[in-house]
């Protein structure tokens, strides 16, 4: 079986730009990351992952705290809360507040 040299290159080449450019067409336009901070604070098992916008203020917070109770909030581009999932003594809660940063729902 004899194989025609110039042919594979072409080949590997061609394939090879297809996959080049079609990546950069369905890559993501407005994918962008300001920052993520990872905290691990040690020996109580605690740690948070807090996400930030352009800012600097917080708009997201998923962790756990010293005493073993898990968080996660939800917030605004200026920095207020908007939505509360927490675990309590008696099992947990869900808070979410309007735009006038007014309690609007609580479920414990």
């Amino acid at each position: 079986m004899k194989i025609n040299l110039t042919s594979f290159l072409f080949g590997i080449i061609a394939t090879m730009a297809f996959f080049l450019f079609t990546g950069g067409l369905f890559m993501p336009k407005n994918l962008k990351v300001n920052s993520i901070e990872i905290i691990d604070q040690g020996e109580n098992n605690s740690g948070y992952l807090i996400i930030k916008n352009s800012d600097g203020n917080v708009v997201s917070y998923l962790g756990v705290g010293q005493s073993n109770k898990g968080i996660l909030t939800l917030k605004d581009e200026s920095g207020d809360t908007k939505i509360n999932i927490s675990s309590n003594e008696d099992g947990g809660y869900f808070k979410a507040n309007d735009n006038n940063n007014n309690e609007s729902v609580y479920i414990d």
